[in-house]
């Protein structure tokens, strides 16, 4: 996936469509989650709000991606203030492109799910780290000095 520029193509939470494309020459973090208005996904996406000057002032578009609805995911920014757009993968095609749809489990149930990360996309189109969460609180402050330190590399 690093060799070649990516094609992302999603409908946002506001009626647009995010187009990767539109942000060459900038760096894009795409956070991935699984359920707007779970606990876990609160969290993250509060993280990501809470950090957002901090994310402009290194030049850094934020987006999240779920497989929910875009009703769902608009609902869910509205309901917590977030200042950047969700964008909506229900067949998971963007999500299963960065490897990132794996077998779960949850008491004794299998199911197919999201692997909680970032990508961050670098300003030439290209995957230019993937940071995983493991844990929630503080995973966005990870991201930030990715970006921070990629940046600086520049």
């Amino acid at each position: 996936m690093a060799s070649k520029r990516l094609v992302v193509r999603l409908p946002a939470d506001d009626g647009s469509t995010f187009d990767l494309a539109e942000h060459h020459g900038s760096f894009v973090v795409l956070f991935f989650f699984p359920k707007a208005g779970s606990p876990g996904c609160t969290e993250s996406a509060c993280e990501f709000r809470d950090l957002m000057p901090r994310f402009a002032r290194v030049g850094a578009e934020v987006a999240g991606v779920s497989p929910d609805s875009v009703r769902k995911l608009a609902n869910f920014r509205n309901k917590l203030g977030l200042p950047y757009r969700l964008l909506s993968d229900p067949d998971a095609a963007v999500i299963r492109r960065f490897k990132l749809w794996v077998p779960k489990q949850l008491f004794g149930h299998r199911y197919m799910g999201v692997d909680r990360a970032s990508v961050v996309i670098g300003p030439d189109g290209r995957v230019a780290a993937t940071i995983k969460a493991p844990v929630i609180a503080g995973h966005a402050d990870a991201v930030l000095l990715a970006v921070r330190d990629l940046r600086a590399l520049a």
